[in-house]
């Protein structure tokens, strides 16, 4: 495709940003477990996140993209937040719904420990020192 084509206007604009999000939505949350289940071929899955990864970046290669990026560190910083208090909305409901392995007993270190555990949840690293111990913990 031409630089500046149909798709590339795409791209630039909400609605591509939107389209993405959704894309990469069905394809974690729909796609995968099909695939996982032997429904869905993974080939098919690998083709169209390559398709929709090449059209983004060609689309955006050679342009200030800086925004973007400020952005999608703003929203990553802030699901790691949201997921703290998610947390902590499980410890209202049950006190030991998430174990920490020094616990000190004080109520106000546990916002600080829960925003750690979020972000190294997030970030896959799992060090272990904090598990979720009730199902509505471990389901987040």
């Amino acid at each position: 495709m031409r630089a500046g084509g149909p798709l590339s206007e795409i791209w630039r604009s909400d609605r591509g940003l939107t389209a993405l999000l959704v894309f990469l939505v069905l394809g974690i949350l729909v796609a995968l477990p099909l695939i996982s289940s032997g429904a869905l071929s993974p080939m098919l899955f690998d083709v169209a996140l390559g398709l929709i990864l090449i059209s983004g970046v060609a689309s955006v290669a050679g342009r200030r993209t800086i925004h973007r990026v400020q952005g999608a560190v703003a929203a990553y910083l802030l699901l790691g937040l949201a997921w703290s208090f998610a947390y902590e909305l499980a410890m209202l409901g049950s006190a030991d719904a998430v174990h920490f392995a020094d616990a000190t007993g004080f109520p106000a270190a546990q916002v600080p420990r829960l925003v750690y555990f979020s972000f190294v949840t997030l970030t896959t690293l799992g060090y272990g020192d904090i598990v979720p111990v009730s199902p509505a913990a471990r389901s987040l």
